[in-house]
């Protein structure tokens, strides 16, 4: 699998709301700067807008993967649902909020640097520290993703039983596309924990750049049932973590960006 470019481990966010913690993922479009994630990690049981504030942290766009220092900001939800730039998709697991607006002040490289400016709705917490997205065109939609393409998962796996880590920093594993469903999601051989849902999924290319696949769903589980001669049947049923993930492609992201678009854009004049 080829190395990737260390900057890119600004890309991943962590998101703590109400005691529950989930992942997600910085989206640099010509418009704006997008937060993408998991449909359930920003709307409580995937319907309700959260009223407490919802707090971002990713590591550092410049040096952040070398010195650890992080950025964050507090969402107030409430806002940006009013203001029209937070959405979450009628079906699919995906929520996308825009945090941001940008206008671009540097071509140079393979990342561009932009003025940042927050929207209604959201606080930097910190003043120093850049933010990275992963480019647009840095992405595919369902009929370029491939069976058997190597992939990473980028999250913050919180459920992880271990003092040793820093769970504000993201966390790596990878994995194969092993296949897709039939109602348009993608199947990864590559475990999901208590964390990671909203994640970045992502294919490493030789040049060390990422191409975004889609945002982690969920984990697909197997039942393991425990049967009993006395009874002559199951008497226990217990759901285990099979290895496999649902990933919800990028077409349903953007789907959710156009609306965003649609609801913010000013209205034309007669």
């Amino acid at each position: 699998m080829p190395k990737i470019d260390q900057v890119q481990l600004a890309f991943p966010v962590l998101i703590e709301v109400a005691g529950t913690t989930g992942s997600g993922f910085y989206l640099n479009d010509d418009d704006g700067i997008y937060l993408v994630t998991a449909k359930h990690v920003l709307f409580k049981k995937s319907v309700e807008t959260y009223t407490e504030p919802v707090t971002l942290t990713s590591l550092d766009g410049d040096e952040g993967f070398k010195t650890g220092l992080k950025v964050s900001f507090k969402l107030d939800c409430l806002k940006l649902m009013e203001e029209g730039n937070l959405r979450k998709h009628a079906r699919a697991d995906v929520a996308v909020c825009k945090i941001a607006a940008l206008v671009k002040v540097d071509d140079g490289g393979r990342f561009h640097k932009y003025f940042l400016t927050n929207l209604p709705g959201v606080v930097s917490l910190r003043e120093e520290g850049v933010i990275r997205g992963l480019p647009r065109k840095q992405t595919v939609r369902l009929l370029e993703v491939y069976i058997g393409d190597d992939i990473l998962l980028f999250g913050y796996p919180t459920s992880l039983a271990s003092d040793a880590l820093d769970k504000s920093v993201p966390l790596l594993r990878s994995g194969i596309i092993a296949g897709k469903t039939l109602d348009g999601q993608i199947i990864v051989d590559c475990p999901v924990y208590y964390g990671n849902s909203g994640g970045l999924v992502a294919m490493p290319v030789a040049d060390g750049s990422l191409i975004d696949v889609g945002v982690a769903s969920r984990m697909v589980y197997y039942v393991e049932k425990t049967y009993s001669p006395r009874f002559d049947g199951p008497v226990a049923l217990r759901h285990e973590n099979s290895g496999y993930a649902l990933v919800e492609p990028m077409d349903r992201v953007f789907e959710v960006i156009d609306e965003i678009r649609g609801a913010t854009a000013p209205a034309k004049t007669p």
